[in-house]
């Protein structure tokens, strides 16, 4: 059984770099300003090497970069947090696709079998049920649709599916972070809350801002809190996925 799709574990390990790269900076900078003060109280010959830059940056230079180094580091959290769901939904929806195999070919093969049916049995109960729908005949449809399900009959939302995926794949090929919650619902029955949808839309409009450059700050608190909100809705959409549209199906006409 399916735990978690492809995409959401790519997700999590993502989401997890993130936090780590956090936490790694947030000691890692305060350990620099201890050995500054080493250093200029002649406790210590000069800093450690840097890893990859080989210039040596004066004290001044690295005081100015880490005067305010939690708020860029928040402004590059929040950054990459929102970066990662994006793509997340993205990818879950084509898993879902590629799950299927040639889901939208299946689907239209069953369909075509249907439509070139002649049985005797499925064109008397279809031609009963080719009328507008009649209060109180309930019960009478709902045989001749048990019968026709038996002989495996598509019905109209039968016959459009194989459309209406193409189109989730086309849709899919496009998305913006702003189709994301509308997706969700009309393709994948995901419903938001309201608080949700609040959220994503406040997390999506910072990260435009910050992406565009109207915002030069944000404090590491928010992004954190941005990346725990994304990474839990990520994993309640995920679950709701594989629960529902990551199950096999019949293979070809029936």
């Amino acid at each position: 059984m399916l735990a978690h799709s492809n995409a959401y574990v790519t997700l999590r390990r993502n989401a997890q770099d993130t936090i780590n790269f956090a936490v790694l900076t947030c000691h890692a900078v305060p350990a620099l300003n201890a050995y500054m003060k080493a250093v200029e109280a002649r406790a210590a010959p000069k800093l450690p090497d840097s890893d990859h830059f080989t210039v040596v940056q004066s004290h001044d230079k690295l005081r100015a970069f880490k005067s305010a180094y939690k708020k860029t580091l928040g402004r590059f959290v929040l950054l990459s947090s929102f970066s990662h769901f994006e793509a997340y939904v993205k990818d879950v929806g084509q898993e879902v696709c590629a799950f299927h195999g040639d889901w939208a070919g299946s689907i239209r093969a069953r369909n075509y079998e249907s439509l070139a049916s002649n049985s005797p049995e499925v064109e008397r109960a279809r031609k009963r049920l080719m009328e507008r729908r009649k209060a109180g005949y309930e019960q009478r449809y709902a045989g001749l649709q048990r019968d026709l399900l038996l002989r495996n009959f598509r019905f109209p939302s039968d016959l459009i599916a194989s459309f209406g995926i193409s189109a989730l794949m086309t849709r899919l090929g496009e998305l913006r972070a702003s189709g994301i919650p509308d997706l969700l619902r009309d393709a994948f029955m995901f419903d938001l809350t309201e608080d949700e949808r609040k959220e994503f839309d406040r997390l999506r409009d910072l990260r435009n801002d910050v992406a565009h450059g109207n915002v030069q700050e944000v404090d590491l608190s928010v992004a954190m809190d941005g990346n725990a909100f994304l990474r839990d809705l990520a994993k309640r959409i995920d679950q709701h996925m594989v629960r529902h549209f990551m199950v096999l199906e019949p293979e070809g006409p029936a």
